[in-house]
């Protein structure tokens, strides 16, 4: 058959099965949607079906009727284009232009063919203009849209796509999704991990759910067309001044992000939307003294600077950045939610009741790096919502959650905020509305306050 078969797949880490005895046809020419539970399989099926990281399994796995095992490492690429949850992972050189040409020249095409492949690849994604940037600089839904342009410029038989849209802005999401329907169309075969639902049903032949290690075939009726967003912002939410940016203006390189304006965050929880690119991941960075700014800041009335004071403002202020592993400093799950002390018995109770509750508390002596995107992320929230602090910045905190913990997370930052304002940067919304107190918008360069 056409497509990807795979017989009796068994993979295991340590003690646990992740795939039990799977077997699972996808036809070439479909496009199918694969949800579950964060750390149920869903990613270490899409990488042993690709053959690239090495993972050992039980079985058989066919690629258009060639056994993978007896594929080389380019014929595999050849076959299967594969995108990342994290796609800085699959990043090698400093530039997207330079990526393009270091993988094109792995293939040995002819000049005049990956010249093509890449102009049409960088067109058809809008990239033109950040051919060129380094890729460190790149936000993460630019990323993704790189990573993207990379493999259609590969033009595979089949697409394995994990968490392709977890911080990308909602228009480009759909536009992306299209994208992957036309291909589908020209009969390639789509394979899409994620755990938000909204905007695949008119476009997927396949809805599957991943639980105990097998796959679950869904009816496509339980996609649901994209609900209207309810108000992100509280009539009755606090007024007073929390943070102050004064003639403040933000840069990245040479583009200017922000022109000069004032601009208060209040009290409360606030949410701050914008498409990719227009600098909200660097904005935060910048209020937590990481990030060259020009203006000043006031936190709590204080004047802030980027050359002194940074210990005593991360005592009340601190950010939760978008890529969990980059917050990590131990290398165990346990010791992390202990650094840099032993946390009080209270909080301690809490961070064992919270892993227990979303399906974790196995993994306590795990090292982080054999941990899931999704549990990575928890591990994460769990130990930045343990901490006592005035502002908490949370730059994409429900990447690669499902529903559960999403709704699990939302209850706790709604609990924190009696003694903790929140600013969370977010694409994805849903879990939010009904809970944030105050709407921010950047976009042409300006920060407003949104009146839902």
């Amino acid at each position: 058959m056409q497509g990807i078969v795979t017989k009796k797949l068994v993979v295991q880490k340590g003690e646990t099965t992740i795939l039990d005895q799977l077997s699972c046809e996808f036809k070439q020419g479909t496009f199918s949607l694969l949800t579950g539970d964060s750390g149920c399989g869903k990613t270490t099926l899409l990488h042993t079906i690709a053959g690239f990281d090495g993972t050992t399994y039980l079985g058989e796995i066919f690629v258009n009727n060639h056994n993978t095992q007896q594929l080389t490492t380019v014929e595999k690429a050849q076959q299967i284009g594969i995108m990342f949850q994290n796609p800085s992972q699959q990043f090698t050189m400093r530039t997207l232009q330079r990526e393009l040409m270091f993988v094109m020249e792995n293939f040995n095409l002819p000049i005049a063919e990956s010249n093509e492949r890449m102009a049409r690849a960088v067109q058809e994604m809008q990239m033109g203009a950040l051919l060129h940037r380094e890729l460190v600089t790149l936000s993460g839904g630019e990323k993704q849209r790189a990573a993207l342009t990379i493999l259609l410029a590969l033009d595979p038989p089949i697409f394995l796509l994990d968490e392709p849209f977890a911080s990308i802005d909602p228009d480009s999401r759909m536009l992306l999704i299209k994208k992957l329907a036309s291909l589908r169309d020209k009969g390639k075969l789509i394979v899409v991990a994620d755990h938000e639902l909204n905007g695949y049903q008119p476009y997927v032949d396949r809805f599957i759910r991943m639980t105990n290690g097998q796959l679950k075939e869904q009816s496509l009726d339980e996609l649901t067309i994209q609900p209207q967003l309810g108000s992100l912002r509280n009539p009755d939410a606090p007024v007073e001044s929390l943070f102050e940016l004064q003639n403040f203006s933000l840069f990245q390189g040479e583009k200017e992000l922000l022109i000069p304006q004032n601009f208060q965050f209040k009290k409360g929880i606030t949410t701050l939307t914008g498409v990719n690119g227009t600098g909200k991941s660097t904005l935060l960075r910048a209020m937590v003294q990481l990030q060259a700014y020009k203006g000043l800041m006031y936190f709590d009335g204080q004047k802030l600077s980027r050359h002194f004071g940074k210990r005593k403002l991360y005592e009340k202020m601190t950010l939760a950045v978008q890529q969990a592993e980059q917050q990590f400093v131990t290398l165990q799950v346990d010791k992390e939610l202990n650094f840099p002390k032993e946390p009080e018995e209270k909080i301690k109770q809490k961070q064992l009741a919270a892993m227990k509750t979303l399906g974790i508390d196995h993994v306590r002596e795990r090292s982080l790096y054999q941990l899931s995107e999704g549990q990575k992320k928890m591990i994460q929230l769990i130990a930045m919502l343990s901490l006592d602090c005035t502002f908490l910045l949370l730059d994409e905190p429900f990447t690669g959650l499902d529903e559960r913990a999403c709704q699990f997370f939302v209850k706790w930052l709604e609990e924190k905020k009696q003694r903790t304002s929140l600013l969370i940067v977010s694409h994805r919304l849903e879990p939010l509305v009904g809970v944030s107190d105050h709407h921010v918008h950047l976009a042409n360069q300006q920060l407003q306050e949104v009146d839902d």
